[in-house]
């Protein structure tokens, strides 16, 4: 099915409007023109069925069908370390396929990346259309909010205020699993931080564990960043009945 992402602003009276790099994607990309159908979500968990009945130069209007609700995932944050090259492209990318609620990109102390306000910014935009991108090609109805990157304690202090149950993933801890630690909290909005390359300071996880969150090991394998995170994600999802 051809998808397109029409943010809720642009659609009203069983109408959206298109406009931007999503009236480039829906002529140029779908080659779709007046006259063909299509489904629209709004990112924030509605669909519709649409037809194009306007293009112009600048827009182009969609009639839309009745919406509906999409059934949502879990409320699952993923806090992910920074890391080098383009690992965030793909936690991003395939988190949000997995059914992840929110990423947030974490500027830790053994991290590689250093990102000022202004690239964390410029990358956080990157990483959003990314997100968008996998939204659209996986199906789902709503996109994962992706945070600008922040240090642990901004995080942990955002978390509580979202009153979600927080996990540190530390590859020291032998007797807490992620699994068990989940089924026990299954139905509450959970956040999960993973560390880049390097791994988390003992300090790091004394800070999370201090604000009351749990420390939990995946397993007796050393998992590579980008892996243990999406690893973590599929689990928790797996025992809240979302995949397997």
């Amino acid at each position: 099915m051809r998808r397109l992402l029409v943010p809720p602003e642009q659609i009203a009276a069983g109408s959206a409007v298109v406009q931007g790099d999503a009236l480039h994607y829906l002529l140029r990309v779908l080659r779709l023109g007046v006259g063909d159908e299509l489904e629209v979500f709004d990112g924030s968990g509605k669909v519709y069925p649409a037809r194009i009945v306007q293009v112009g130069d600048d827009a182009a209007t969609l009639s839309l069908g009745e919406g509906h609700e999409r059934a949502r995932a879990p409320r699952i944050t993923l806090a992910q370390g920074l890391a080098k090259g383009d690992k965030l492209d793909l936690v991003v990318q395939k988190a949000t396929e997995l059914g992840a609620a929110r990423i947030a990109p974490l500027q830790l102390e053994r991290c590689v990346v250093r990102l000022d306000a202004v690239k964390g910014a410029d990358r956080a935009k990157r990483w959003r259309r990314i997100a968008e991108e996998a939204a659209r090609q996986c199906g789902r109805a709503d996109v994962p909010a992706v945070d600008e990157p922040s240090g642990l304690q901004a995080f942990l202090a955002a978390a509580a205020s979202r009153g979600e149950k927080v996990a540190v993933l530390w590859e020291e801890e032998g007797i807490v699993r992620l699994g068990a630690w989940s089924a026990a909290h299954l139905g509450e909005p959970l956040a999960l931080v993973i560390g880049p390359e390097g791994g988390l300071t003992a300090a790091e996880v004394e800070t999370v564990r201090a604000a009351g969150g749990a420390v939990v090991g995946l397993g007796p394998r050393i998992l590579r960043t980008e892996t243990a995170g999406l690893a973590a994600l599929a689990v928790v999802l797996h025992l809240a009945g979302e995949l397997g």
